[in-house]
């Protein structure tokens, strides 16, 4: 599906309203700064599968940040929060549902977060929609390399799609921006919640 000058053209041309900056880099992948996002940054690399091209998404959202001294003492009671998107058939119909990733996650904490996902018939009708080949979520520390006291408590999220020649692109790309905002706001604030109660 077109070229990677094509790629980038159409993709920054569907969601032109969404986009404060982005920038291209040397590998054909773009950032992208959103205007009014729940998330903080959006990385798009693309990959040619024979006719077609496949898209992976990932953006990122600071949750917290936190000095190294205190996270430590957290990352016990936090654990790790990694979960993927499956599809459940239920008769002839195909139901997306979050499960648990890792077996280093916290079962409290990543049940809380799973129950609240799972839940969410807004946010699940958006994913069957976009219809995302795979889509995964995790909870990680990031050191920012311009402050070596502090930690970033971070949801990275991860969608990789498969995209067709067709004339519902620009719909199907606003579709995935809205359902990757969708998502990000709900973990960032859920998660935002557990650490303050900790």
């Amino acid at each position: 599906m077109f070229n990677a000058e094509e790629n980038i053209n159409i993709l920054i041309s569907s969601i032109k309203d969404k986009v404060e900056k982005w920038e291209k880099f040397a590998d054909g992948s773009i950032v992208i700064k959103p205007k009014k996002a729940n998330f903080d940054e959006l990385c798009v690399s693309f990959r040619k599968i024979f006719m077609d091209t496949e898209y992976t998404f990932i953006i990122s959202k600071i949750v917290v940040k936190i000095p190294k001294t205190k996270y430590l003492i957290l990352s016990g009671k936090i654990g790790k929060s990694s979960l993927e998107l499956k599809w459940k058939r239920e008769f002839f119909i195909r139901k997306p549902i979050f499960v648990k990733s890792s077996d280093l996650s916290r079962p409290e904490n990543i049940n809380t977060i799973l129950n609240l996902l799972n839940s969410e018939k807004i946010l699940l009708e958006k994913i069957k929609k976009c219809n995302p080949e795979n889509l995964t979520a995790n909870l990680i520390p990031l050191s920012p390399s311009n402050d070596s006291r502090s930690i970033h408590l971070s949801w990275i999220i991860s969608m990789n799609r498969l995209f067709y020649r067709n004339l519902n692109y620009s719909r199907e790309m606003r579709a995935i921006f809205d359902m990757l905002d969708h998502l990000s706001k709900i973990l960032s604030e859920n998660c935002a919640q557990l650490i303050k109660g900790l």
